[in-house]
């Protein structure tokens, strides 16, 4: 695991990444206010893992976990020992592979309604 992470650090994978983040098209992220957000009728859906969703959520929220308790745990040890960037890098190799299904499994419980992440 910690080998793993640190091999992750060394590869250029993070500029890549972070590259294609910084030039997300501001059309497609939006902030509101919780007010403004509970006037509307948003499928809420909440990305944590299905632990924390277990311990406290927004009521008829809808949980797809980009990590699972098992690698949220993990990622925090790599955290601890290894550094921030070497947890994110691990995050990001556990996550990008799903995001494609995620989305899928997002727009299709949400029919046609507005998505709140």
């Amino acid at each position: 695991m910690l080998g793993e992470a640190s091999g992750i650090v060394k590869n250029n994978g993070s500029q890549r990444i972070c590259s294609v983040m910084s030039n997300l098209d501001a059309k497609y992220v939006r902030s509101i206010s919780l007010e403004k957000a509970l006037e509307r009728d948003f499928v809420w859906i909440d990305v944590r893992t299905p632990a924390e969703f277990k311990e406290a959520h927004i009521p008829d929220s809808y949980n797809v976990p980009l990590l699972s308790n098992e690698e949220r745990i993990e990622v925090g040890i790599v955290y601890k020992q290894l550094g921030e960037k070497a947890a994110r890098m691990l995050g990001f190799k556990r996550v990008i592979p799903r995001l494609i299904p995620m989305v899928d499994e997002i727009v299709q419980y949400a029919q046609s309604k507005e998505i709140l992440l």
